[in-house]
């Protein structure tokens, strides 16, 4: 009859919700392992200026910032040259050519930068300059996927995009 119908599909959706959280993680274990191979961003606090043409630093900020500067700083960290940036994009990039704030060439290596965003009242608003890594392979445990890009493992939740390739 149709009520019996209608009962055995309400015990099924009951049984259905009972194991979202195994879908949820079948479907995120399903999206990592489409990852290897590919190219993606992961938070970082280091730029490598290699000496010549430009160096790409992309960034992420969260909603609610008013201002924004990308700082570069030097291993002493003294400020080597700044940008203010669009908060109002969330995301984007800029193009460092390697000099400083005086327009001079600075030496090659490692540099920290900093994404720095605030909203109208001055309080700080979550900001992180991107780095691409490829991702070299997924491995499962009974935590969930780890994926291992650059000799780094990293969740899922580290991740802020996947690049086109």
């Amino acid at each position: 009859s149709s009520l019996e119908q209608l009962q055995n599909m309400n015990q099924s959706l009951e049984k259905g919700l009972g194991s979202e959280g195994q879908l949820q993680d079948a479907f995120r274990n399903s999206m990592a392992t489409s990852l290897v191979g590919r190219t993606v961003e992961i938070p970082t606090i280091e730029v490598e200026w290699e000496g010549e043409g430009r160096t790409r630093i992309a960034y992420r900020i969260d909603d609610g910032a008013s201002t924004a500067q990308l700082r570069i700083l030097d291993a002493r960290g003294q400020l080597v040259r700044q940008f203010d940036l669009d908060p109002s994009r969330g995301q984007g990039a800029i193009e460092w050519d390697g000099k400083s704030r005086v327009d001079t060439e600075v030496p090659t290596g490692a540099y920290r930068v900093l994404v720095l965003a605030k909203d109208a009242a001055g309080g700080a608003v979550k900001a992180d300059a991107l780095r691409p890594v490829t991702v070299d392979a997924v491995r499962f445990d009974r935590d969930g996927a780890t994926i291992w890009a650059d000799g780094q493992a990293l969740s899922l939740d580290d991740l802020s995009g996947v690049l086109n390739d």
